[in-house]
């Protein structure tokens, strides 16, 4: 699109008005409409971050520690941990535990979550 182009020109002013006065209208213009994206991006930056906070405030989980062990495997000279080995045996006790603790979390999460947008909802 060139800047001849019908939809890059300025709206024209009523006659008689001169061009350093449309200049200074439109650089009025352009400063406040500048302030009220400013002061949107605040609202809404300062909206987001009390929710963020709200949130947090409402989620303190306890997590279940993981099973771990110290294996260490060589592959061609390289040393590489794998500490958590154990969770690699779904069926083992220590792995069905860190399951159960991690879904009993999960699941009562999720139930307060409805509980809440239930009573939100009516």
């Amino acid at each position: 699109m060139s800047l001849d182009s019908p939809r890059l020109r300025r709206a024209p002013f009523p006659p008689g008005t001169n061009s350093e006065k449309a200049d200074a209208h439109l650089a009025g213009v352009d400063i406040v409409a500048g302030i009220m994206h400013f002061r949107f991006l605040a609202l809404a930056a300062t909206g987001l971050l009390a929710l963020a906070q709200n949130t947090a405030a409402q989620t303190q989980f306890k997590y279940p520690a993981a099973p771990t062990n110290n294996q260490v495997d060589d592959y061609n000279g390289v040393k590489v941990a794998d500490p958590y080995r154990p969770l690699e045996n779904p069926d083992s006790p220590a792995s069905q535990a860190w399951i159960e603790a991690e879904n009993k979390i999960t699941f009562d999460f999720l139930k307060r979550s409805r509980n809440a947008t239930e009573s939100r909802n009516g």
